[in-house]
């Protein structure tokens, strides 16, 4: 049997594989892999797809018992993940981590794709910030409150949860409020640079979050055109040639 580890992300006592690890290995040698080197494993599910405007993932139950329900640590930070109903991906969690650590204390930070907090409780739990976390599926809105409440005691900074439309927080938010602006919705994060540029202040600072084949495509599309670049960073592999960029912008001073 091939011992060598097929790809897969852990969350808690749960494995999540892609649907084309089982063109390589079979059920029982996915199972038989997994399971020696996680112990008290509880489930093993098969990723098919990713759905809808909240980009969750479709699951199917390939071994164990069906979890609805898990926690998962980041460096010593509890998340909680209701699968198949909100976007999480673990491999994001030194990402979550190195933003962070760029947030300086006293800051006003809007993360407007946040999915169940990731960013907004590792900035809290680092700085005296004030982190607005947002999110449009309701069922990660409801997890920003549970993860803030479970990780209160390690929190310096204020986390103020909201579930709403991206398109509407320039109707909530006062022109320039924000210094930091979090945008990681990389298939259409250029879609909302107006919302971007009415929450942030002259000299403020975007992360945004974008699918591309390199740097220099990125920084030269047109949608970021008068913003000044700070600088680009390959966070994750997507597919064959294609990446997933964090491109550092500064909104020009008035």
């Amino acid at each position: 049997m091939n011992r060598r580890v097929p790809s897969h992300d852990r969350i808690g006592d749960v494995v999540i594989i892609r649907e084309n690890v089982l063109e390589e290995y079979s059920v029982d040698e996915v199972v038989s892999i997994l399971r020696s080197l996680y112990k008290g494993l509880k489930a093993i599910y098969v990723k098919e797809k990713t759905v809808d405007e909240y980009r969750v993932p479709v699951l199917r139950l390939l071994w164990g018992s069906r979890v609805e329900l898990v926690s998962h640590r980041e460096y010593g930070l509890i998340f909680y993940v209701l699968l198949g109903r909100v976007y999480y991906n673990p491999r994001l969690a030194e990402e979550h981590r190195r933003l962070a650590s760029m947030v300086r204390s006293g800051e006003r930070v809007i993360d407007v794709f946040s999915g169940i907090g990731g960013f907004a409780i590792h900035i809290a739990s680092l700085r005296e910030a004030l982190v607005v976390a947002n999110d449009l599926n309701p069922y990660a809105y409801r997890l920003i409150i549970l993860n803030t409440v479970a990780n209160r005691k390690k929190l310096v900074g204020r986390i103020i949860g909201l579930n709403m439309d991206a398109r509407i927080l320039p109707v909530v938010f006062r022109k320039g409020l924000f210094d930091r602006v979090i945008a990681n919705l990389p298939h259409n994060s250029l879609d909302f640079m107006d919302v971007y540029d009415h929450l942030l202040r002259p000299g403020g600072i975007l992360h945004l979050y974008v699918l591309g084949k390199d740097c220099s495509s990125i920084t030269s599309n047109s949608r970021v055109r008068g913003w000044i670049p700070m600088g680009c960073r390959r966070v994750l592999d997507y597919s064959p040639y294609t990446y997933i960029y964090r491109l550092d912008l500064a909104k020009p001073e008035d």
